[in-house]
């Protein structure tokens, strides 16, 4: 009996001995676990969304500027149009000049961060290399826009010019009908000749005088400056052609190289990729 009581309290001594289970421990243990686990599951997500946003970006500005290319074309198409215009028959009026409408000029509206976070940092090819095709790419779309801009604030200035000379070639028209109505058909065609040939009128617009008006010297020099000024107003109406059509030309050699480099310089973003998810700046 007594051995059985001392192993009973040497029992419960050993017991009482034995730390109880630390839950403080393994709780701390899981929080930071947990914590560890939730920071990595929100960076994968972070980075998967701003692939995404890349993603989407990247293929809305190519678009975009797939879209607008044809609209450029069509602008370069309807210059070339103007200058076979030009060279038509002097008529005091403007040459006719269908503008189309350029949605380019939207581009400038997009984030520049977003261009070179996307168009730089993100991509697989080298930071140089992509700093470069951004920057043609800006250049080419702002020298697009200015000029869009240019041809049209010129075509609109055209007209109040040609305005301004076709009311003095209509005051100057019946004076010269009132004197000899045939003398103008010829006159006409003495100045387009003239004109044409880059030849001096004078010599013969006094033949042409001296036949028309042979015994009426008063006529003969109303006649003579009559017909000079006529042949000025319509040189400068042809002149204003030839300067139409020099412009024209310009724009036209320089939008289609803009349009060129502009197409260069996407196709060479449409090869390189952007980076993987988890690179993602």
């Amino acid at each position: 009996m007594k051995d059985t009581v001392i192993h009973i309290i040497k029992t419960v001594s050993v017991d009482a001995q034995t730390p109880a289970f630390d839950w403080t421990f393994w709780t701390l243990l899981s929080t930071v676990v947990l914590f560890i686990v939730g920071y990595c599951l929100n960076w994968i997500i972070k980075k998967w969304e701003k692939k995404k946003e890349y993603e989407s970006f990247n293929q809305t500005v190519i678009n975009w500027v797939d879209n607008c290319v044809p609209e450029v074309k069509k602008l370069i198409q309807s210059i070339e149009i103007y200058i076979k215009d030009c060279e038509k028959p002097v008529n005091f009026q403007p040459t006719p000049f269908a503008i189309p409408t350029l949605q380019i000029s939207k581009l400038n509206e997009l984030d520049l961060e977003k261009h070179i976070k996307v168009f730089i940092l993100n991509r697989k090819a080298d930071s140089k290399l992509n700093s470069t095709n951004i920057y043609n790419i800006i250049s080419q779309i702002d020298y697009i826009n200015t000029a869009y801009n240019e041809i049209y604030k010129f075509h609109n200035e055209g007209k109040t010019q040609y305005t301004n000379l076709m009311n003095e070639y209509n005051e100057l028209l019946p004076k010269i009908t009132y004197l000899d109505e045939n003398f103008l058909i010829k006159l006409r065609e003495l100045v387009d000749l003239c004109l044409r040939s880059k030849g001096d009128i004078s010599v013969d617009l006094k033949n042409l005088i001296s036949s028309s008006f042979e015994a009426d010297k008063q006529k003969q020099e109303q006649a003579y400056n009559l017909g000079y000024q006529y042949f000025k107003i319509v040189k400068i109406d042809y002149g204003y052609h030839i300067g139409d059509v020099k412009y024209a030309e310009m724009y036209k050699d320089r939008l289609e190289q803009s349009l060129a480099e502009l197409e260069k310089s996407v196709n060479r973003f449409r090869d390189f990729k952007l980076k993987s998810w988890y690179k993602m700046i």
